[in-house]
Order: structure tokens, then C-alpha cells, then sequence
């Protein structure tokens, strides 16, 4: 799009593009090599739900954020939800 528009873009632009696009590239990679292995109805409501919990983990961890109860409630559920995901049937 920088391109086709014709705006100017520097180092910085481009890294933080690698720092984002790199780690995206590779969770829809193993995402879909689960597949393989594990059944859809149980692969992506893990990989969503994992996304979820780690980009809480992340912002506590990098930016400080606080948990409210409620953030703390919802993030208890979602693990809650995936450990029964992921029981064996």
C-alpha cells in the first residue's frame, strides 16, 4: 500500500513490519501443519483462545497493564475452556 501510494517508508517501518510479520507467518504455519494431527473443531478455538491469553500475558509483561476483575474472570474461563478442549474423549 506504501507503495501504491507513493509514501515514503524507513528502517524503522520495515523492521517493525519483521518483528509483526515473522511471528504471524509462523503461527499460521503450525496452525496448519496441527491440522494434520488435530481436528479443526479443536485447533482453532485453542490458537484463538491461546492468542488471547498470550496477548494479555504480553501487555502485562511489556506495557504494565493492569487486570480487572473482570479481565481476570475472563482469562480464568478461557483456560478453563481450553484445558477441557483439550481432554481426551
Amino acid at each position: 500500500m506504501a507503495i501504491l501510494k507513493k509514501q515514503r517508508y524507513g528502517l524503522p517501518d520495515v523492521l517493525f513490519g519483521l518483528l509483526i510479520g515473522i511471528p504471524n507467518y509462523f503461527s499460521s504455519r503450525f496452525l496448519l501443519l496441527s491440522l494434520s494431527d488435530i481436528p479443526a473443531v479443536i485447533a482453532y478455538p485453542t490458537f484463538s483462545a491461546g492468542t488471547i491469553v498470550l496477548v494479555a500475558l504480553f501487555g502485562k509483561m511489556l506495557f504494565k497493564e493492569t487486570f480487572t476483575r473482570k479481565k481476570l474472570i475472563a482469562l480464568t474461563l478461557i483456560l478453563i475452556a481450553l484445558a477441557l478442549l483439550n481432554l481426551p474423549a
